[in-house]
């Protein structure tokens, strides 16, 4: 019986260390979890939750420089006076708030017929808007109907335009008919000018009666802010070219991706580091009602961009652009180019080519026409060669203004199997005898060709 009571004491024991061994065993395998853990997220993991805590009590902003401005010069009673190109301007970005639109179809129609209509019929579209004008209905079913419905005279271009009209509707649709949407983009870079136009549109009233105030549209006959439901807008500055196609291609023009501005073709390009300037930064604490601190924040201001003052001349450059479209369109070519030269500095006053492009509105160009003929395309030398003949003659003295030739109106030349004739030979034959001078205002090979000779 002894024996027996030992064993059990025995076997009791080893069964409580056993079980003691158990506890230690979970209680290191917790602990070098823990241990583990805080390695994971003091040390591997630091640099990532100081960041994420930042972000909680920190703002930190990126400001953006001011583009530089590209000017031209003209001399008026000899006081000379710059005028902007290229500068900035504020803009209204348009947006939809489209869980506060009542009636989406009718905004849908309100805005095609403001933006897209004028679009359409300066494209050469013409068709029937009556029926959408103002829609008596919000389905957009109805609309799509009614606008399809043709009056006496419709023909296969005004269908065309209906397609059309549908199409922009139904897309403007796809932003506004979203009900618990907060925010859908509409129409971007609208001027301030457009912008109370709209809104006169939108809410009946009379564009004399409205302004733009404090970034708000006013009414100034009671000096009210006019809102449109559903509708909103922020002021951005974008690029702005004031004469529009003037000097287009030697300028080129600012695109937008992800907001970044970034100059594309001509000097926008070629000038871009300088012209934009560089970035500025904002970083501030935050306070436990996430108000940014003032006395505690770090400010690095923004520094604009460089200006370009060109050696065109406006006066030069609008008349030769004018004269240029003229010539083009009279002769039915297919474009040209006009340079105008300082012959004793070399200074370009005018460079213009035809077609051109308006680089506030450029999406709809092709890329052809966005590169500047004057600098990539290449041109035979042809009668602008005379000019280095006759410099080399007069530089060594073998010809001056006033010597003299007689002009044949042609000559044969060995080696070659016609005759090299003046550009008027058909219908002037030979000048006779005439001076330097006249070869140059004249254009005339022949003269080229003796001066060579001498």
């Amino acid at each position: 019986m002894w024996r027996d009571r030992q064993k059990n004491t025995q076997g009791s024991r080893n069964h409580k260390n056993n079980r003691l061994h158990l506890v230690v065993a979970i209680i290191f395998l917790l602990c070098t979890a823990l241990i583990y853990k805080l390695f994971n997220l003091q040390i591997k993991q630091c640099d990532w939750y100081t960041a994420l805590a930042s972000s909680q009590h920190q703002i930190y902003s990126k400001l953006k420089p001011d583009r530089g401005q590209i000017f031209i010069s003209d001399n008026i009673n000899g006081q000379e006076n710059l005028y902007p190109l290229a500068t900035n301007k504020d803009f209204a970005f348009l947006y939809a708030i489209p869980k506060d639109i009542k009636e989406p179809p009718v905004l849908a129609a309100k805005l095609f017929e403001f933006f897209d209509k004028p679009k359409l019929e300066k494209a050469g579209l013409n068709y029937n808007l009556t029926s959408t004008s103002t829609p008596n209905t919000t389905s957009a079913a109805a609309i799509t109907t009614s606008s399809t419905q043709a009056e006496p005279g419709f023909g296969q271009g005004a269908k065309e335009a209906e397609l059309q009209k549908e199409a922009i509707i139904a897309k403007y649709l796809t932003k506004l008919d979203k009900p618990g949407d907060p925010y859908e983009p509409l129409e971007n870079k609208v001027s301030i000018d457009d912008l109370i136009k709209l809104y006169a549109f939108l809410s009946d009233s009379k564009v004399a009666d409205l302004d733009f105030k404090n970034e708000k549209v006013i009414n100034t006959q009671n000096n009210s802010e006019v809102k449109i439901e559903g509708l909103g807008f922020d002021l951005k500055k974008y690029r702005y070219y004031p004469e529009n196609n003037i000097g287009a291609h030697f300028l080129g023009f600012v695109s937008y991706i992800d907001e970044e501005e970034k100059g594309r073709y001509g000097l926008e390009e070629f000038f871009n580091d300088e012209l934009f300037g560089k970035y500025g930064s904002l970083k501030s604490e935050l306070g436990g009602n996430g108000v940014a601190i003032v006395d505690d924040r770090e400010y690095v201001k923004p520094e604009a961009g460089s200006n370009l003052i060109l050696t065109i001349d406006r006066t030069a450059q609008f008349t030769a652009c004018e004269k240029l479209a003229e010539a083009v369109k009279k002769h039915g070519a297919t474009g040209g180019s006009v340079i105008a030269v300082d012959p004793k500095t070399g200074a370009i006053l005018a460079m213009c080519s035809v077609p051109d492009f308006n680089p506030n509105d450029y999406k709809d160009t092709s890329l052809q026409t966005f590169n500047n003929p004057v600098v990539s395309d290449q041109y035979e030398p042809g009668s602008v060669f005379k000019t280095i003949t006759m410099s080399a003659a007069l530089d060594q003295k073998k010809v001056t203004p006033a010597t003299t030739y007689n002009d044949p109106g042609q000559i044969m030349i060995n080696g070659w199997n016609k005759p090299i004739s003046n550009s008027d030979f058909s219908t002037k034959g030979g000048h006779g005898v005439v001076d330097m001078n006249f070869v140059l205002e004249n254009s005339l090979n022949t003269g080229a060709i003796f001066a060579m000779r001498t």
